[in-house]
């Protein structure tokens, strides 16, 4: 007896399902404390490091913690361009870097990168981080900016 195609649909769907849950599930560390990585509004906690999208506003460490901000992908080659407004306190944030990869090919002209900065939670407090966006050297608003508080806590 030949399945319908609704049934196929229905069996891979499910199969789908099946094989997503049994990946999540995977996602414990060995100690048994539970989830290794925790995401929730753009926030995902992986370890020590604390990985934010460009459009979280707020997000509370840890000391010891590192904080990843990542602005995704963008074209300098085309003028988009990224300066920072506000750096936070290095009493509570320190070593604030950027670092920026090809996303391209090797000698591949125009090929967009990604941009992520980086800190380290050193001391308990709250500081802001501010990222403007601009577009050949405009405020162009295509792109929202980055207004981060970060709070740090005591562990």
């Amino acid at each position: 007896m030949r399945k319908s195609r609704l049934q196929s649909w229905r069996a891979a769907a499910l199969a789908i399902a099946v094989g997503l849950l049994a990946g999540l599930a995977g996602c414990s560390d060995d100690a048994g404390k539970g989830p290794s990585k925790v995401t929730a509004g753009g926030a995902t906690t992986d370890g020590n490091v604390v990985l934010v999208d460009a459009e979280v506003s707020e997000v509370e460490l840890e000391v010891g913690n590192r904080l990843v901000i990542d602005l995704g992908s963008y074209n300098p080659s085309v003028g988009d361009e990224f300066e920072v407004a506000q750096e936070p306190d290095a009493n509570i944030l320190a070593n604030f870097t950027s670092e920026s990869t090809y996303l391209g090919e090797e000698d591949e002209d125009g090929a967009p990168s990604s941009l992520r900065y980086s800190a380290d939670a050193v001391a308990a407090g709250t500081t802001e981080i501010e990222i403007e966006y601009y577009f050949r050297q405009e405020r162009t608003g295509d792109r929202p900016d980055t207004h981060l508080t970060v709070r740090v806590v005591n562990t």
